[in-house]
């Protein structure tokens, strides 16, 4: 494969190259896992998601557009088969991805040890990333998604409306809805370290 660009890998997949499609999965597979994971909270059901993702997106063909960027793209599949998975299973009766998470199964990126003042604190560290983890999993499935397209993934509230096919003022009530739980149900945490 001899394009370096992405442009120019959409353009071969638009002209039939598998190699350019799996070109530009690799090259985005590690960023759709970890907004996959931060939807989901496990690994299992992140990784089946972005697999998922990956036959729809491959069998669908090439977006189109010229200003498509393949991560954009692929992100807004992945969301799109989350959100369908959890209404499915909402009316199913099934549990959602995120109730059944065994917390402590769960890795969190590594704190440098030189900003750690002790194996306590680095143990209180762990705590707080587990506790904001599991908050943000007790979120209805409609916030948990603004929250993580909006605070972690860095999107626009237009672009958040674009990918939720809602107006940009229901992401605005859904947003300020979520980070109030969110303080609600992490408050106690704050107040243990005051």
């Amino acid at each position: 494969m001899k394009a370096d660009n992405e442009h120019e890998l959409l353009q071969q997949w638009k002209e039939g190259s598998q190699e350019a499609f799996g070109e530009l999965f690799s090259r985005n597979a590690s960023d759709l896992y970890n907004f996959a994971y931060r939807l989901t909270g496990q690994t299992e059901d992140a990784r089946d998601i972005l697999q998922t993702a990956a036959l729809k997106a491959f069998s669908r063909g090439c977006p189109s557009g010229e200003a498509t960027r393949f991560y954009a793209w692929m992100r807004r599949v992945v969301l799109n088969l989350f959100l369908d998975s959890e209404r499915t299973n909402r009316r199913a009766g099934r549990p959602s991805l995120v109730q059944n998470v065994d917390w402590e199964d769960i890795e969190f990126a590594a704190v440098p040890q030189s900003q750690l003042a002790s194996p306590r604190a680095e143990m209180d560290e762990h705590q707080r990333m587990q506790a904001i983890r599991k908050a943000l999993d007790g979120l209805p499935t409609e916030y948990r998604a603004v929250v993580v397209l909006r605070d972690v993934e860095g999107l626009s509230y237009a672009e958040i409306a674009l990918h939720l096919s809602v107006g940009v003022e229901t992401v605005r009530t859904r947003l300020r809805r979520a980070r109030e739980r969110l303080r609600d149900t992490l408050q106690p945490l704050v107040s243990e370290e005051s």
